[in-house]
């Protein structure tokens, strides 16, 4: 367990850096475009935010989930995968409403630590590492 500990904190770690480069490479372009631009930021670190929140929900899950039984552990999956979507679904709903977020930049957001996670396998490979968790 202290494994897969280690890896959901380095995961979080490289998706908020990743998080603050898109950040201020789209702050960037602030003075040209002031109010679509604070739209998209608004959008990203909400997505973020929920991103993140959702990450450590599966986490979480996924260590109760070590500790059950096969029925019982499949209930459990199933209702807690329902209840991740469905914030995450609530999210691009309000900023879709709101006319202060962009709800496009939310959703990019919403899949940055799902590409963190990713992109680390990938690297994993071609630096022809094993791959810690993933496959």
């Amino acid at each position: 367990m202290d494994e897969f500990k280690k890896f959901c904190a380095r995961t979080q770690k490289n998706a908020v850096k990743i998080a603050a480069f898109i950040l201020c490479a789209v702050l960037l372009f602030l003075p040209f475009w002031p109010g679509f631009i604070m739209r998209i930021s608004l959008g990203l670190l909400l997505g973020f935010g929920i991103s993140i929140m959702v990450f450590r929900m599966k986490v979480r899950g996924l260590l109760q989930l070590a500790r059950m039984g096969p029925e019982q552990a499949k209930k459990f999956a199933v209702s807690r995968s329902f209840f991740r979507y469905g914030f995450m679904v609530i999210a691009v709903i309000a900023a879709a409403k709101s006319g202060l977020i962009n709800p496009v930049a939310c959703v990019l957001g919403l899949f940055l630590v799902n590409a963190v996670i990713v992109a680390s396998i990938f690297i994993d490979r071609l630096e022809r590492r094993r791959p810690e968790y993933g496959d």
